[in-house]
């Protein structure tokens, strides 16, 4: 990482990005010339997405971050999977529509009025997303 791209993290965030770079078993280590490692801790994370001034640092490091548990060793798209394929179960057996209107059921919310609000919501906030987003393609 250059110092480029670190431009705009405070002391503190470089600090520990120094420490997870010691801790990996490089020497050598400063907050002024790194080498710097950001982690997907929230600590490091938090402060990137924060402070970065480097937008592709920020949009590689927020991919990274959404995408943690989708491949490799950690991959758990077939539990969440088995997960949604048991709660539509479990709602088809109580007699609902699917798992989202079975919990309602039990809340203060009715689901066709969260819809709404949920829409409200998309709607009045989705033209500044798109302007301010980041990321390729959207």
């Amino acid at each position: 990482m250059t110092e480029i791209e670190i431009d705009g993290l405070p002391a503190t965030a470089l600090k520990l990005a120094a420490q997870s770079t010691m801790s990996k078993g490089h020497q050598n280590e400063t907050v002024e010339n790194g080498p710097w490692m950001i982690t997907l801790d929230a600590p490091s994370f938090i402060s990137v997405m924060q402070h970065a001034r480097s937008s592709a640092l920020r949009d590689e490091v927020y991919h990274v971050y959404i995408t943690r548990a989708s491949s490799g060793d950690l991959d758990n798209t077939l539990i969440i999977n088995q997960i949604l394929k048991l709660r539509l179960e479990k709602a088809k057996l109580l007699k609902y529509n699917n798992y989202v209107v079975g919990c309602m059921a039990t809340k203060m919310a009715i689901v066709d009025i969260a819809e709404e609000l949920f829409e409200r919501l998309r709607s009045a906030s989705w033209n500044v997303v798109v302007q301010e987003c980041c990321c390729p393609g959207c």
